[in-house]
Order: C-alpha cells, then sequence, then structure tokens
C-alpha cells in the first residue's frame, strides 16, 4: 500500500528516503484534499497571461536576452548586464533597478554576483543537493485516446522490481525498459492542448543529467529514440493499439532541461527537499535580492514555484 501511494513520488523527489516527511505531507495531503488544476492550453498560457500583465502594468518583456552580471553598490543590487543570446559580437547593455526578483537558479544568481556577495551565497547553499531531474517523451496521437479504451488521466506504472520504498530509488537508474513512469493522458480533460480528434500524451519518469553527458550528438539522438521505444512499448502493453495511432513524438532530457534552464544537473524541483536542507539567510545577502522559482523555500513544481511568487511579492511590498 505504501509503494502504491507513493506512485507520483517524481512530482517531489526520486527517493522516499531523503524526502522531507512535512513537505511531501503538505504537497500529497493538497491532493487528495483539493485534488489538481490544469491550465487549459498548457503552461504556455500562463507565461503569455504574466507577460501581457507586465507589458499592460508598463513593463517590458526581453526575449532571447541573457543576464551576465548583477551589480552592487554599498551592499545593495542597483543594476544588471545582459546581452542578447545570439549576439556573437556580445555587446553588453545595463539596466538599472530597485529590487532585483531572481527566477533562476540561487547557483547562477551567486556566479554573477561581485565575488564579495557572490562566495557568501555560494558558502550558503555549499551543502544543498539538487533536485531530481526528468525525461519526459511527449507523444500526438490523430485519434482521442479514450476511443481506445483509456479511461485514466494519470497512470502510475511501476516496474514487477519495485516492491518497496528502498526498490523506488534503485528503479529511478534502472534502465528505461525498467524504470518506473507516469503516463498522462490529456484527452481526459478538457485540456486545449490538440484539435477535435486529435490528443496529447506524455511519459515521465526520474532522470539524471550524467546518464547523457558525455554522449556526441548522434549517440545522443539515438540514445533518445531507443528510450522513446522502449517507452511507448510499455504503455502498449496497457492501452493496446496505442502505437498506431502517434502521429508525433518527442524526448525531453535532463540535458534539454538544462540547456533551457540553465538549472545544476537539469533539476526541476530546485533544490532537494530533505529533511536538514537550510534556508538561505537574508541578512547575508543583499536585502533587494529576492528569489522566486523553484529554488526558493517553497519547492518546485507549479504549486511550489506559483507559490514562492507569493511570498516574493509579499517581501518586496513589505519593505516599500
Amino acid at each position: 500500500l505504501k509503494v502504491i501511494l507513493l506512485g507520483n513520488l517524481g512530482y517531489f523527489a526520486d527517493d522516499p528516503y531523503s524526502l522531507s516527511l512535512a513537505y511531501y505531507a503538505a504537497a500529497q495531503g493538497s491532493y487528495y484534499t483539493g485534488g489538481s488544476c490544469y491550465i487549459r492550453g498548457g503552461s504556455q498560457k500562463l507565461s503569455d497571461c504574466l507577460a501581457a500583465f507586465i507589458r499592460d502594468n508598463g513593463g517590458e518583456v526581453m526575449l532571447n536576452h541573457l543576464v551576465t552580471g548583477i551589480k552592487t553598490r554599498n551592499g545593495k543590487i542597483y543594476g544588471i548586464e545582459f546581452r542578447k543570446k545570439n549576439d556573437k559580437q556580445n555587446i553588453t547593455f545595463e539596466a538599472e533597478t530597485d529590487n532585483l526578483i531572481a527566477n533562476n537558479s540561487v547557483a547562477g544568481v551567486a556566479d554573477m554576483l561581485p565575488s564579495d556577495h557572490g562566495s557568501v551565497l555560494k558558502d550558503q547553499i555549499r551543502e544543498m543537493e539538487h533536485g531530481a531531474s526528468l525525461l519526459t517523451l511527449y507523444l500526438g496521437f490523430n485519434k482521442e485516446l479514450r476511443e481506445l479504451g483509456n479511461n485514466y488521466y494519470s497512470t502510475c506504472v511501476y516496474d514487477t522490481s519495485v516492491r518497496t520504498q528502498g526498490d523506488i530509488k534503485i528503479n529511478n537508474r534502472d534502465d528505461f525498459s525498467r524504470r518506473s513512469f507516469i503516463f498522462v493522458d490529456y484527452s481526459q480533460i478538457p485540456s486545449g492542448l490538440a484539435p477535435a480528434g486529435k490528443s496529447v500524451g506524455s511519459v515521465c519518469c526520474i532522470d539524471y543529467l550524467e546518464d547523457w553527458e558525455g554522449l556526441d550528438r548522434q549517440e545522443y539522438y539515438r540514445r533518445k529514440e531507443e528510450v522513446a521505444s522502449a517507452l511507448i512499448a510499455r504503455v502498449e502493453a496497457f492501452i493496446p493499439g496505442i502505437s498506431n495511432f502517434i502521429c508525433h513524438s518527442e524526448v525531453a532530457t535532463s540535458k534539454t532541461i538544462k540547456r533551457y534552464t540553465l538549472n545544476p544537473a537539469g533539476s526541476v524541483y530546485g533544490f532537494a527537499q530533505t529533511p536538514s536542507r537550510k534556508t538561505i539567510d537574508p541578512a547575508l545577502i543583499p536585502e533587494n535580492l529576492h528569489f522566486a522559482s523553484a529554488w526558493g523555500k517553497s519547492g518546485g513544481g507549479f504549486s511550489g514555484a506559483i507559490y514562492g511568487g507569493y511570498l516574493c511579492a509579499v517581501s518586496v511590498l513589505r519593505k516599500r
């Protein structure tokens, strides 16, 4: 029963024995008591809404730019340096600010701060472990999966080798033909991800960056194809015929996540939520530096990151 209840552990961590019980109980308890919500049209709709809100209130959203440095004076941040991401000339721009809200990794912020502030922040996070990463196989179907007899939005699949809680972490490093995963059929809800008569699904499991680093381009893509084939075959076992209706597939690995987020180890949940995890002492960092991301105290996932953003806003407003 304990193993069954941990079917969605991958939404929080890769090891039940290193996960904070208080954190897990609060997050999982919300599933049991209130269910979950899905943003119709996918997460891009949320990003579009936030960007529109910023613009409507006089702000600017700059895409394809990279912050390269944080400027401080008298213990406070007063600006940043940034450049266009693909600018071969590396022309640097500057912007001034009263408050800096960082939504990237804390390690990334530490690297961009001047050495006196950066070294202090690095010391605070030195012993904090990075959370797990994920591999996701995205599938497009030219049919709604409900027509194949699937009646479930989310299906947690364990390999037969997982018998106890202690087997979970071991299995998370097993071959993808045996690694546990979660299959989500978005046609079970009005997700807004596909036109009528078509549907979208995903297979998601724990992943580790070291399994993908060191591969050349050809090996990397070959390995992704192997993983996709293995996972599709396993979904076929409980939804017979599903592979006949796949019109598109794409694998995003921990390396993909690192590429797009710059998160260390491709972590999707920020720091690992261990019982011994410490919080960053605000007295030891510039007073107008704030964190609003999965790397904050409330952790990762939509709920964790959104709540972290709320706490950040409260912190900024209180200091006005």
